[in-house]
């Protein structure tokens, strides 16, 4: 007990609510045990390994997105070698509203929302 809150606490001063490993901590022995006892308590949430079966393929993309007011902005962008031409699936999407949804960009460009305010400002002329 007194083993698992010291690592609780060391784990809050160096992670706070951010992952960690378990190699960070300063006794990787004592943070095992003691991790057992936070994870039972529902303190730590494991992150879970995940395998993959022989012989295949497996790709993750992340990517970062700030919600601003203005439209969400896309801050990290996807690695150089990614081309999605060469990205190949079994599976379609087969929502209509999905799919359209998954088609629009992220963000309208600048250009046509000056156009849009142009051609909705000269439509408001024309019923004056």
């Amino acid at each position: 007990m007194k083993n698992s809150r010291a690592v609780f606490s060391e784990v809050q001063k160096k992670a706070g609510a951010f992952p960690f490993n378990i190699r960070s901590l300063e006794d990787e022995k004592r943070a095992r045990m003691g991790l057992q006892e936070a994870v039972q308590h529902s303190l730590v949430k494991p992150y879970e390994v995940i395998f993959t079966p022989a012989n295949t393929f497996v790709a993750g993309f992340h990517f970062t997105i700030a919600l601003l007011p203005s439209g969400p902005l896309l801050i990290t962008h996807p690695p150089i070698w990614y081309k999605p031409e060469l990205v190949k699936t079994e599976k379609e999407l087969e929502d209509e509203n999905l799919k359209s949804v998954l088609a629009r960009n992220l963000r309208e460009s600048k250009k046509s929302k000056k156009k849009k305010a142009k051609a909705e400002g000269e439509a408001e002329v024309k019923e004056e």
